[in-house]
């Protein structure tokens, strides 16, 4: 602020002005910037709700920022943001005493009200921390009870992901602590000055598990996404060691980088680091122990994680393809048991998508062919047993086997209309006149094909 004052100081006196003819001080600078600011926020504001849509996705995710108190370091903070097609708006940066369920809850709702967004928001969109999913207490169930109606939810898939990747580290390397820093990864960034990155050791142990066709797919697979817009170079970067790795590199396009930051949240970071550690496992110098383990996860990586990883954009993809994953790693037990158990067990806790009123969504899923999608719309008439929650939770039957013979139409029912109901597509036509029109639909293309 001091440095304004001499800024408009200098300024007056350059146009041959007399500053003292002028309000300069640290609190009128202050005064004028607040009132500036609350005009520009109303502004946005109005031209926001004016641009409105009837149906607007509401996300959080809580953040340990700089404190703006000089007597703090750092202070919880909840950014608020609304979007809408491929709009996004920031509407609150609310301070928290704490983390809590209830603390997320009421900073969303006072948010949401502020900007007039009751009847608006129909989806929640959230990382599936026991703060946001706790069946009595979490921020989701508050919420819902604030809005006196039903939303959908839209779990943060990669989160998901990211447990899964982290329970699959857990089972197999012993070094995993709640300190973001692995002892082996640590000891990989301290060496890398003595490494070489170009002379990369072949994982021939991992590509003889695998048939020639399974590789191929799979480096078309990684190809094909590196020509798509990707949000974030680690993920290029995953998709690249990808390559190296299954010996698709051969004209020595893709560098590997220096290690990066750890961080406890982001275990993406640690499948980079298996990658580059077995890569460059020739210069750098671990037990056979880690190394075998190492491998073992790599393998889990290149062939099981990172497909999914990188499809998981849009929510309409998200039901089948958990669903498909789940039969990946009910495959993948003839390779590794160990990573089987690990990955399902997390993977059994997070089945948000497959409740009746999100796995509809498989209806506008390209990857869903015509059959099943005609016998989606079919078993919305079908009557299913009340359940009342937001996330899947299979039986022991299921886990038995009964779940991997399913396919996603079975996990549709009348509930699933919920999901038409509350992005309001119902009112367009009646029930019937809808899914009848839908079924002609299907069958119709179907035939034409």
């Amino acid at each position: 602020m001091r440095n304004s004052v001499y800024i408009i100081e200098a300024t007056i006196e350059a146009l041959g002005l007399d500053s003292d003819d002028y309000p300069i001080s640290k609190s009128t600078i202050q005064r004028n910037r607040t009132e500036k600011r609350k005009e520009r926020a109303e502004v946005i504001k109005i031209e926001f709700q004016n641009d409105l849509k009837d149906t607007v996705t509401g996300h959080w995710d809580g953040k340990l920022l700089p404190a703006l108190d000089v007597r703090k370091c750092k202070e919880e903070r909840l950014p608020i943001v609304i979007s809408y097609g491929d709009k996004e708006q920031l509407i609150a940066v609310q301070k928290l005493d704490n983390f809590s369920g209830s603390e997320q809850a009421q900073a969303v709702w006072n948010a949401v009200t502020d900007w007039n967004l009751e009847d608006k928001v129909q989806i929640l969109c959230y990382d599936t921390t026991a703060s946001n999913t706790g069946r009595i207490n979490g921020a989701c169930v508050l919420l819902e009870q604030k809005f006196n109606r039903d939303v959908l939810i839209f779990a943060y898939h990669h989160h998901v992901y990211e447990l899964v990747l982290k329970g699959v580290f857990k089972a197999k390397i012993s070094q995993v602590t709640n300190n973001p820093d692995i002892p082996l990864f640590k000891k990989f960034r301290e060496n890398w000055k003595n490494i070489h990155p170009k002379k990369i050791q072949s994982a021939a142990e991992i590509l003889s598990r695998l048939k020639v066709s399974e590789n191929e797919k799979l480096l078309e697979f990684y190809r094909t996404e590196l020509t798509k817009k990707i949000v974030r170079d680690t993920y290029r970067e995953l998709i690249e060691l990808s390559i190296i790795f299954l010996g698709g590199d051969t004209e020595r396009k893709y560098k590997i980088g220096p290690p990066g930051a750890m961080h406890q949240a982001r275990w993406v970071a640690r499948a980079i680091h298996s990658l580059k550690i077995s890569l460059l496992s020739s210069q750098f110098k671990i037990p056979n122990k880690d190394k075998v383990a190492l491998l073992d996860i790599c393998m889990f990586i290149i062939t099981c994680y990172v497909k999914p990883w990188m499809q998981f954009i849009l929510a309409v993809k998200a039901p089948y393809q958990d669903l498909c994953f789940f039969k990946t790693m009910k495959a993948y037990k003839t390779v590794d048991k160990t990573i089987t158990k690990a990955a399902l067990q997390k993977f059994c806790q997070h089945l948000w998508y497959l409740v009746d009123e999100v796995a509809v969504l498989s209806l506008f899923d390209d990857d869903v062919d015509q059959q099943t999608k005609i016998k989606i719309v079919k078993n919305l008439s079908k009557e299913n047993p009340p359940v009342y929650s937001k996330r899947y939770i299979p039986s022991k039957e299921d886990l038995c086997g009964l779940l991997y013979e399913k396919d996603i139409d079975d996990f549709i029912s009348n509930k699933s209309k919920t999901c038409f109901t509350v992005l309001k597509l119902m009112t367009v036509f009646s029930t019937t006149v809808f899914f009848h029109g839908l079924v002609t639909l299907l069958f119709c293309e179907l035939s034409n094909r």
